[in-house]
């Protein structure tokens, strides 16, 4: 005898089916391709990129890449590698590359880590010193860890009129997981060439666990008046179980 349906009929009568409207433009971004001027390839891409007034910004662990917004066409290209050089970092190993368009500013973000897996690990900030993209960058490195135990990991990177935010995995070298941090800097003052940054640890600690695998954790901020709000969604999994652990918390500035 078959079991009666007692779930409650969908609600459909306010709901109105629309296509999804066509792409305003479409042209390819970033090619997954060697290094320019080196002939070294990163894997995986790692692909990520943001629009501005007239031009996209796309990156790619490779090479950077600007084009005209209207027409796709490539205005610049450079390695990642030759964008960071000046920092003294070892460009074959800069990674997670990152980017945002401020409006407001008229400025890029960028943001990446370098050194995966060793005691030289670096959090990289960028910001444009005008509104062009391929222009020039005022750079900056973090030491993640000064006691060389851990290395910094899959950076996020978000802004607002005040600050900017940058969420990273911290590795013990070699070995699993500890805690995470969060560094958030004074955006004016970084357009005025000047770094200031606070630094919150103790986010979050990975604890070594036998056949589950930790899989990436992302922090979410949001300010409402003079208060942040911070989310840190982490995911787990194995071949049995996933679940996902959400944590917050807040402060006021």
């Amino acid at each position: 005898m078959p079991i009666p349906d007692n779930r409650p009929t969908p609600n459909i009568i306010n709901r109105t089916a629309v296509l999804s409207p066509a792409p305003v433009f479409n042209y390819e971004g970033a090619t997954d391709e060697a290094q320019v001027g080196s002939g070294f390839f990163n894997i995986p891409p790692d692909t990520y990129g943001a629009v501005g007034l007239d031009k996209v910004f796309t990156q790619l662990n490779n090479n950077y890449r600007v084009l005209n917004k209207t027409t796709g066409a490539e205005i610049s290209k450079v390695s990642i590698e030759t964008f960071w050089n000046a920092l003294g970092v070892d460009g074959d190993n800069v990674f997670d590359p990152r980017v945002v368009y401020d409006p407001y500013n008229n400025r890029w973000i960028v943001g990446a880590v370098s050194n995966g897996n060793n005691a030289a690990s670096r959090v990289l900030l960028g910001i444009s010193q005008t509104h062009d993209p391929s222009g020039n960058y005022n750079l900056y490195s973090f030491d993640p860890d000064p006691g060389t135990a851990n290395w910094a990991d899959f950076p996020m990177l978000g802004f607002n009129t005040n600050w900017i935010a940058i969420g990273i995995n911290m590795f013990v070298i070699g070995g699993g997981g500890t805690t995470n941090r969060f560094y958030v800097i004074d955006y004016p003052a970084l357009r005025g060439g000047t770094v200031t940054a606070t630094v919150f640890t103790g986010l979050l600690l990975y604890t070594p666990c036998r056949n589950i695998f930790c899989n990436r954790s992302y922090i979410i901020c949001s300010k409402s008046h003079k208060q942040w709000w911070c989310y840190l969604q982490v995911k787990y999994n194995n071949r049995h179980t996933s679940f996902t652990c959400l944590y917050s918390w807040s402060f006021t500035n």
